[in-house]
């Protein structure tokens, strides 16, 4: 009877798991123009790179931020930890992430507490590009 309680537990406990958890995403959009011989430089401490070609001499920004929570006080006060920075100066369109909360080690039950970035940059062709992330993959899609 008892070993019956356990399983009934252990398989109740694993439902929960497996339901997918809400989230609470923002989109961050900025457009900057570039001058030839221009660079984009990404720099982040997590999050997945998609770098697509311009046909003009915009650099089109997006920046997707996404959190395992349907509580919006949650996701403000993340989001406001979060040090995004999206600038130009010059010649160079920079994108930089970073956050000291998760900057540290987590425990495995505060992993679901981490942000989830992505960045999706239009460059202007002939373009510099300098990607750096810690934690994430980096695409470039062709044009056809």
């Amino acid at each position: 009877m008892v070993l019956r309680r356990i399983l009934f537990s252990v398989i109740l406990g694993l439902g929960v798991e497996l339901t997918p958890a809400a989230a609470v995403e923002r989109t961050f959009k900025q457009n900057f123009e570039l001058p030839p011989g221009g660079t984009v430089t990404v720099d982040t401490y997590r999050g997945g790179i998609l770098i697509e070609e311009a046909e003009d001499r915009q650099v089109r920004t997006e920046v997707r931020v996404e959190l395992a929570t349907e509580d919006e006080d949650e996701a403000a006060k993340a989001i406001e930890a979060l040090k995004l920075d999206v600038s130009a100066s010059g010649n160079e369109v920079r994108l930089q992430a970073r956050n000291p909360r998760e900057s540290r080690a987590l425990f495995a039950w505060e992993e679901k507490k981490r942000i989830e970035l992505t960045f999706r940059i239009a460059v202007p062709k002939g373009a510099t590009v300098v990607l750096s992330t810690l934690d994430g993959s980096v695409t470039r899609r062709h044009r056809r």
